[in-house]
């Protein structure tokens, strides 16, 4: 597998992560976070920037067939990337949610503390009326 340098994500990316997302029984999400990079056939995530002193690290989503190893490596280079992108953007704290224990792991090797088990819950907000 040709494994690719981390780069922004392009619209042409986009076919590439939802299939990762679809591989793992997830719905992929309907667009890229704010700030997306791509590791190509690897790995992808992004941050969501807020008007506060908070980003969101966000889409941490891996390419199923690539090994474990790369897998891991492309994460861990993702996390590094995107932690010190939202420190020089002047954002004090980046947090994010997770199931994925290794992603908690990885994490936790950045820097972050697990400060909880959470449900995450949403709502999809329609343009059209609903009877």
């Amino acid at each position: 597998m040709k494994i690719g340098r981390m780069r922004r994500a392009v619209p042409r990316d986009y076919k590439s992560i939802a299939s990762w997302y679809t591989a793992r029984g997830q719905e992929a999400p309907p667009e890229y976070p704010p700030v997306c990079v791509i590791m190509p056939q690897v790995a992808s995530g992004g941050l969501i920037p807020t008007q506060g002193s908070i980003c969101l690290i966000e889409g941490l989503i891996t390419n199923p067939r690539a090994s474990k190893q790369v897998r891991s490596d492309g994460l861990d280079k993702i996390i590094k990337h995107l932690t010190e992108y939202a420190k020089n953007m002047g954002f004090s704290y980046i947090v994010g949610l997770t199931k994925v224990p290794h992603v908690v792991s990885l994490s936790e090797k950045h820097g972050f503390s697990k400060i909880g088990d959470y449900t995450m819950v949403s709502k999809h907000l329609s343009t059209k009326e609903s009877a």
